[in-house]
């Protein structure tokens, strides 16, 4: 007789007491594809890149979450850990696909939106819209949140755009303000 599988820690809705009260503790991997908000952004990102769109969906995410109850008192949650991933990207300086590393380091307290006034050192406060909590939720928006605004590789070196001296002695550079300043001065 086959067992039903059993739902993944970070889908399973539960109140933020309950995991504070068992201490749990999630180690896991999952895949970019699990994570259907952040899934749409990269996507939409990659619209110039369609041969990523099948490889970059089984990028792997490393999880660890911890959740436990705050300063030893029974006030307040908290989560710490790390989520940990590569998501791919278009590089703004030579407009190719490429892996960009997140790695984020998670030290937050669950407060409910009455609550949100509170403040710990070294914590973010991380406001509830319900009373139950699916963790995943809680790696998506950190992984939405780590999202360069404008992503390019890190170095140079790993950057397609080629940039030397020919190209910086280019004479067609337009100058928009140039014919400006001549009409000012008349």
């Amino acid at each position: 007789m086959m067992r039903p599988a059993m739902a993944s820690p970070l889908t399973v809705r539960a109140t933020p007491a309950e995991l504070a009260d068992r201490q749990q503790v999630i180690e896991t991997e999952e895949k970019i594809e699990s994570f259907p908000r952040l899934a749409a952004i990269i996507e939409a990102e990659l619209a110039a890149a369609p041969s990523w769109l099948a490889k970059w969906r089984q990028f792997p995410v490393q999880i660890t979450l911890r959740f436990g109850w705050a300063g030893g008192r029974r006030e307040f949650v908290s989560v710490t850990g790390t989520v940990e991933a590569r998501v791919a990207a278009v590089c703004q300086r030579c407009l190719q696909p490429f892996e960009y590393p997140v790695r984020e380091g998670l030290n937050l307290l669950l407060a409910s939106p009455d609550e949100v006034s509170v403040t710990a050192p070294g914590c973010e406060i991380w406001e509830l819209d319900d009373a139950w909590l699916r963790p995943a939720d809680i790696v998506e928006e950190t992984l939405i949140m780590a999202l360069p605004l404008v992503a390019r590789h890190e170095d140079d070196k790993s950057c397609q755009l080629k940039v030397g001296p020919a190209a910086a002695e280019r004479e067609d550079v337009t100058r928009p303000f140039a014919d400006l300043r001549s009409q000012m001065q008349d």
